[in-house]
Formats: C-alpha cells, sequence, structure tokens
C-alpha cells in the first residue's frame, strides 16, 4: 500500500479527522525533501522528519537526524489562517508519525533520494488512452498508429505556458481529488494547437505519390510485425492437434469411469 492510501486510512480512523486536511502538504513536503537531499539519504531523513514538528507548530527543535540543528526551512509564520495545527502527541499526531516513520518508506526512501519520479510517464500513459481506450481491440498497425500519435500530440504540447489574468497572474481551477477528498489548484494551460495536423496530411499524400499501384494493391507485413513469428495471441507455437484430442478424451473417459464407479458403490 502506498504512503499516500496509508495516510487516507489513518485519517478516517477514530479521533483523526484532523489529520486529512494535512495530506496535501505532506505530499508537497515529502518532494521537497527529496529535492533538498542532493543524493544524501541521511539529509533527506532530516528533512522529511521535519513534518512531525512543523504539523504541531513546532519550528525549532534541537537537532535532526543527520546531527544539524533542528529548523523548519520556511520563514516567518506571523498569521497562520490554513490548516489547523496538530496536537502533539494526538490520535493524530501519533498516526502522522507511525506512516512518516514507516520501515517500507526507510527501506525505500533511497530510491528518492535523486528527485526523480515517473509522473511524467504516468502523464503519458493517461493521455495515450485518449487515443486507444482499452475498452476497444486494436490491430497492430492500428494500434502502433494510435500509440505514435499519442506521443506527437503529448511532445507537441508537454510545454505549454499557463494562463494569466489581465492582472498578469497566473490562473488556476478548483479540482477534487477522490483519493484525499479535497480541492487542490490546478494551473490553467494554454490551448492546444494542432499545427503539426497538416503536416501529417502532407506527409501522408507524399507518400501515396510516392509509392506506384493502385490503393487496394498487396502491402507487405512490416519487419518489425508480431505476426512474422507468431499468428495468434499467445505468442507460442499451436500443438499436435492428435496429441490434444487424445489427451480430452483421455480425460473424458477418466471422468466418465469415475462417475460410474460412483454410481455402483451407492
Amino acid at each position: 500500500m502506498s504512503t499516500a492510501h496509508l495516510f487516507i486510512q489513518a485519517s478516517k480512523a477514530k479521533n483523526c479527522k484532523d489529520l486529512l486536511p494535512w495530506a496535501a502538504a505532506v505530499r508537497n513536503h515529502f518532494w521537497y525533501a527529496a529535492r533538498e537531499a542532493n543524493g544524501s539519504e541521511i539529509k533527506m531523513k532530516a528533512v522529511w522528519f521535519q513534518i512531525l514538528h512543523h504539523v504541531v507548530n513546532e519550528h525549532e527543535w534541537v537537532l535532526n537526524v543527520d546531527g544539524s540543528i533542528g529548523k523548519c526551512g520556511h520563514g516567518p509564520l506571523p498569521d497562520h489562517e490554513g490548516t489547523a495545527w496538530l496536537q502533539k502527541g494526538s490520535p493524530s499526531h501519533l498516526a502522522l508519525k507511525k506512516i512518516v516513520e514507516d520501515k517500507r518508506l526507510m527501506r525505500n526512501i533511497t530510491y528518492f533520494i535523486n528527485f526523480r519520479h515517473t509522473g511524467f510517464l504516468e502523464s503519458f500513459h493517461s493521455h495515450l488512452l485518449m487515443y486507444a481506450p482499452k475498452r476497444h481491440s486494436y490491430s497492430y498497425v492500428g494500434y502502433k498508429a494510435r500509440i505514435l500519435l499519442a506521443a506527437i500530440d503529448f511532445n507537441q504540447h508537454a510545454s505549454r505556458e499557463q494562463v494569466t489574468g489581465d492582472d498578469g497572474k497566473p490562473r488556476f481551477i478548483a479540482r477534487y481529488s477522490k483519493l484525499s477528498k479535497q480541492y487542490y489548484p490546478a494551473a490553467v494551460l494554454k490551448p492546444k494547437e494542432y499545427t503539426y495536423i497538416t503536416d501529417l496530411q502532407k506527409s501522408v499524400f507524399q507518400m501515396r505519390l510516392d509509392v506506384e499501384g493502385h490503393l487496394s494493391q498487396h502491402v507487405s507485413m512490416a519487419e518489425d510485425h508480431p505476426g512474422r513469428n507468431f499468428k495468434r495471441i499467445n505468442m507460442c507455437p499451436s500443438p499436435d492437434i492428435a496429441k490434444l484430442v487424445k489427451a480430452h478424451l483421455s480425460r473424458f473417459e477418466q471422468s466418465k469411469s469415475s462417475r460410474e464407479s460412483g454410481n455402483s458403490s451407492t
């Protein structure tokens, strides 16, 4: 189970409802700790454990796990109007402590010290479902074409800028997370511009002009087509039909014999 699911599950426990509003802050602090680690596991743990002090309005303490003076990385907080502070030692605080110090997380924390995650890849996989939904089936050629179109679309619009309002400030919209059951601000990006479609159309017509013959002519299977190796979806050679029939009849006779012996005994 992921840390996020552990957090949501803990917030549903008795006397822990005040933990849920801290979900986004805890998640953001984790990636902040990964960024500040600079490849050091001890440094990341020191920054990660800071959240246990911050949520109880404790921003300076004696020592970090790396031996440095304990202090939050943010500036002064004169007026706190955000999420309500937790009570130190309360059920919510102890539940958060259990999650932060989770043994499985501590074993895997070394994989995050270089501040790398699969968010960009997961975003592409989500985008791919727009072109090739899993509820439909496709031929190999059709599926490959859809993947390529999805990749072109994703790469062309991956660096879209954020829309700004009349006041020059970046625009956001409120979106709801089913996992944390909270709203969060999402950046409003500039609309997509499918300018590459015209180039693709030109390339298609140019290829047709360069290829001799009529439209219904036979086209050889591509070199990388899976059908060149296996013609079945299981990607393995078909067995001998005679052996299959013999084994099937053998099992049928055994089953029939068992039923007859059972009837005779009764």
